[in-house]
């Protein structure tokens, strides 16, 4: 069960709840369950817009919606719906309308999507192989650091 569990980012107890779920009520238990609350004050157009303005991110630049970053997390979603439609939406109700859109949190790729192959395999075989054996002469160490910064505390998280 801890397979499973952690195959799908989920607690233990809940792999044994779904497991009771199914036993005692077949596969139609483990349905999704309509969300109760107040329906969307978005309309369908606005929902469309939106889909289309996260889904196309890559073509657009965050300078575009006057953001300093690019349109990943709610929070800068809950921003852009404030200023496009005038209506202030809670983080819930906007990761409802994200997920209904079929948008799902998803971890980051720990590699840069710019990334040349050729160039990292002549850097693993010719260059830094080279700089190893100078550090090593000199007594030093190596510490490869990118653009995004050194934390101490480091944590993955989902966006």
């Amino acid at each position: 069960m801890t397979s499973v569990a952690a195959a799908y980012g989920v607690n233990v107890r809940s792999v044994c709840r779904w497991l009771a779920n199914f036993a005692n009520g077949g596969q139609t238990v483990l349905l999704d369950k309509p969300i109760s609350g107040l329906p969307f004050t978005v309309s369908s157009d606005d929902l469309h817009w939106l889909a289309r303005a996260v889904r196309d991110n890559r073509d657009n630049t965050p300078s575009q919606f006057k953001f300093a970053f690019g349109v990943c997390t709610l929070s800068p979603i809950a921003a852009l719906i404030e200023r496009e439609f005038c209506k202030t939406l809670s983080m819930a109700l906007v990761s409802r309308i994200m997920k209904d859109l079929g948008f799902s949190a998803q971890k980051p790729l720990y590699q840069a999507w710019q990334q040349d192959a050729k160039l990292v395999w002549r850097w693993e075989t010719e260059t830094y192989p080279v700089m190893r054996a100078e550090a090593q002469a000199l007594g030093a160490e190596i510490h490869v650091v990118d653009e995004s910064g050194i934390l101490s505390n480091y944590q993955t998280v989902s966006t």
